[in-house]
């Protein structure tokens, strides 16, 4: 059997990359956020506050060995991978994610969808970006309505997520195949 092809999307957190999967058909998500580490093995700056927009915060490796599964194994088998709770910040537990058919792609989506290991394993990459007032308030709807966050917690973690974005998310546009402004558009 050959491949399955592989599209992966990244961009700042709140960029549209999450809205930009849902527009695909035929295809098996692989989402980043689920390879999280979590806060009991990260440790927080002298604020306080944990650094989810640095490479480190995510074991990429035990990502690109799922996405190998997925865009290699026959059809219906199953891939583990972690289930991260964005409301606790932790890891509780393990999901599977089913193995498509030859012909779906597999999207790989997330900040850190460009870093190695992931960044030579897709066939065709996307690049997400939106301005940061667009960024700030699509977190804040977001991180409030689905994660349990209240308006200060989100600030006090915002100087954190744009310095990571500028840091190590931004200048890995320069591997994508196409560049959305999503900014406009969701």
């Amino acid at each position: 059997m050959k491949r399955r092809r592989v599209v992966s999307i990244c961009g700042p957190s709140g960029g549209g990359k999450s809205f930009l999967v849902g527009k695909f058909v035929n295809h098996q998500n692989l989402s980043t956020d689920d390879f999280y580490i979590g806060k009991a093995k990260m440790t927080p700056d002298s604020q306080g506050v944990y650094n989810f927009d640095s490479p480190e915060a995510v074991d990429l490796v035990a990502c690109a060995q799922a996405l190998e599964q997925l865009a290699t194994l026959p059809p219906g088998c199953e891939v583990e991978i972690p289930n991260y709770n964005m409301k606790i910040s932790e890891r509780d537990g393990t999901k599977l994610v089913i193995v498509p058919v030859p012909e779906a792609i597999i999207v790989v989506e997330g900040i850190f969808s460009f870093h190695p290991p992931l960044l030579n394993m897709a066939d065709f990459r996307i690049f997400v970006e939106a301005p940061e007032e667009v960024i700030l308030a699509r977190r804040y709807r977001r991180d409030i309505q689905e994660r349990n966050r209240t308006p200060i917690d989100i600030l006090q973690q915002y100087p954190t997520v744009i310095r990571g974005y500028e840091r190590y998310i931004k200048p890995m546009k320069q591997f994508a195949d196409l560049v959305l402004d999503y900014g406009i558009l969701v």
